[in-house]
This record gives C-alpha cells, sequence and structure tokens, in this order.
C-alpha cells in the first residue's frame, strides 16, 4: 500500500518510529494541554490503565502488550477525554474548572470561574494526545538442511496482521473547534527501522467536530525478505539468524478551541491484541527460489517459528503493510 501522506503526517510517523527504538517502555501516553497543564507524560512497560485530571480535563489512558508467545504480536492503544465538558461518572460535576455541561443541568453562564452574569468560556486554546503501543518477537533461529552451495540467499518471514480502529469525537456545542488530526496507525517491520514504512492509517481528521467512525479490512500477507551470507561458517557449523520484529499502533488527537466556547469529548481505541501471526518461513536462493529441504528453527527450543493458530479472516480485521530498507527488502504475495 502506496500512500501519498501530508506532511503532518509524516512528522507525526517519524516521532512514532523514533518512540519504537526505546523499548523500556512499550506503552505510552503524551498529552500537551495548551492553557491548561501543559506536556504531561506517562506509560508502562506491558500494560497501561491510568486516569488523570489535568486543568481542563479529565483522561483515560489505556494500551497493553500480551507476553511473548511463538510467532504473535498483540499490542493495544487508546484514550478517553473529557475537556471542558461534563460527563456523567467520568469528568468534575459543572461548576469547577471551566467545564460546560452540554447536556443543560446548568445554565450556560455558569462554567465555574465567574458570577452568573458573566459569559461562558473555556480556557483553553490546543490540546494534542498521542498514545503508542509497542511488542516485539525476537529469537535466533537455525536454518537447516542447506548444502555446500546454499551459501547466499534470504529467509521470508510472512505475517497476516489484523486489528480494528475506533474513532470517536463528539465537539459540537456552543464552542467552535479546529479538529487538525484524528487517526491511528498500525505499522510491523525489523526492529529499529526507522524509515518511514508503507502502514496501515485510519485517519477521520477532515470530518469536522463530530467522528464516529470504525475501520476495518480482510487478513492478508505481507512477506519480509532477511538475506544471509554464511560462506565464513567453519565445517559443520550451523548457520543462525537474528528474528527481531515489532509491531506497534498509535492514535493521535490534535484539537484547537477557536472561540474560547470549545469543548469535546472522545473515545480512540486500535485493538491489535493477538493479530500479529507469523504464518511461515522460508528459505531462499539468491533467486529467491525456494531451497528444497532446508528449514528453520528455533535456535532455543528447536521447535518451528510459525505460530501454532492463525486469526480467522474477519469483516473488522485490519491490515498493516511494511516496507523495508537496506538489507531488509520486502516482497508482496499475491
Amino acid at each position: 500500500m502506496k500512500a501519498i501522506l501530508p506532511i503532518g503526517f509524516l512528522l507525526f510517523a517519524a516521532i512514532v518510529s523514533m518512540g519504537q527504538s526505546v523499548l523500556a517502555i512499550q506503552v505510552s501516553y503524551s498529552l500537551n494541554e495548551v492553557g491548561g497543564s501543559g506536556i504531561i507524560k506517562g506509560g508502562d512497560a506491558t500494560e497501561l490503565n491510568e486516569r488523570l485530571e489535568a486543568d481542563i480535563g479529565t483522561y483515560q489512558f489505556s494500551g497493553s502488550v500480551l507476553p511473548d508467545r511463538t510467532g504473535l504480536i498483540g499490542v493495544r492503544s487508546g484514550f478517553r477525554a473529557a475537556v471542558s465538558r461534563f460527563i456523567p461518572g467520568f469528568s468534575p460535576e459543572p461548576g469547577s474548572g471551566g467545564l460546560i455541561d452540554v447536556g443543560g443541568e446548568a445554565p450556560d453562564s455558569d462554567t465555574g470561574l465567574g458570577g452568573p452574569f458573566e459569559e461562558p468560556f473555556t480556557e483553553w486554546s490546543r490540546v494534542t494526545i498521542d498514545t503508542l503501543a509497542a511488542g516485539t518477537y525476537q529469537t535466533v533461529a537455525d536454518i537447516n538442511g542447506l548444502s555446500a552451495t546454499n551459501d547466499v540467499g534470504f529467509v521470508q518471514f510472512d505475517w497476516v496482521v489484523s486489528g480494528t480502529s475506533n474513532l470517536f469525537l463528539d465537539a459540537t456545542g456552543p464552542g467552535d473547534v479546529t479538529v487538525n488530526d484524528a487517526l491511528s496507525l498500525a505499522t510491523i517491520r525489523p526492529t529499529g527501522d526507522l524509515s518511514i514504512p508503507d502502514t496501515f492509517l485510519h485517519d477521520r481528521s477532515s470530518d469536522g467536530d463530530f467522528i464516529n467512525d470504525l475501520s476495518s479490512a480482510n487478513l492478508e500477507i505481507d512477506s519480509f525478505l532477511v538475506p544471509f551470507d554464511f560462506t565464513q561458517l567453519d565445517v559443520g557449523e550451523t548457520p543462525q539468524i537474528a528474528v527481531d520484529f515489532e509491531l506497534a499502533v498509535a492514535t493521535r488527537l490534535d484539537i484547537t478551541n477557536d472561540n474560547n466556547l470549545g469543548n469535546f469529548e472522545a473515545l480512540f481505541d486500535a485493538d491489535f491484541d493477538n493479530t500479529a501471526t507469523l504464518i511461515n518461513v522460508t528459505v531462499l536462493d539468491v533467486s529467491e527460489n525456494a531451497i528444497i529441504g532446508a528449514s528453520v528453527t528455533d535456535s532455543f527450543t528447536g521447535t518451528s517459528l510459525v505460530a501454532s493458530s492463525v486469526p480467522e479472516p474477519s469483516s473488522l480485521a485490519l491490515v498493516a503493510l511494511i516496507g523495508c530498507v537496506g538489507s531488509i527488502r520486502r516482497r508482496r504475495q499475491a
């Protein structure tokens, strides 16, 4: 999937790429309340469920990285937000912090910031929310069944990736806002590859102040060719190759308050739990033909790298197609 992406998204993808290279914190968020609390960041190694009361909004950040399992990567990332808006059971009661009750339980003039005759207003000018979850599948593999003439070639890794992306935003009400970004993305690629790859992109930024959209697609196959050259191996030495892939999902909302009356609620969820599945590993010669009798097994367990089961295709599956650069080449299967 090749696409011409706007400069703003390219910058976002580059930032996400840099974040993925540091796996100490694999589930993270970044909040910037301009006119409020400013920049706030947080994260966790495997699972995040954090509620935050900032100056102008209430936020719930969530995400997870599932434990390592053969041939599988699963990640999820998202958030809930209420800014200058009362959501029963989630945000504080009207009358504090510049909240506007769009349900009509309090008069518009009652913002908690002054007397009953003051005009209603909200103090924030811009809110930007980013979330990211990144998980890896890493091992060392033995290449078995090569002959003396099979010293240069490739190992082909075939992945299928599925998931759902749900973007909800309600910024309707007494104020005017501009939605700069409202999107999610998913990528799978060799860990540490900082190029901007082909990617699944669910972008509803142009939908205005109300968004309610679920994006999905059927399972497909994405292949990566990792080259090997074992001409320097000792006699009888088993050739080995590093297996290191990363699946990342991210969400982003960037919204501007145009007339000091803006308010919104949002719920973004990019769910790729248990969905990046390694379904086939093939040893190829230099002409990219399969080498008969060659196989790849985990160096530590001696078992296959391929997952024992593959998710069934469904109308709620998303596909992440990733390109590779440098010594790693990608071949799309029909």
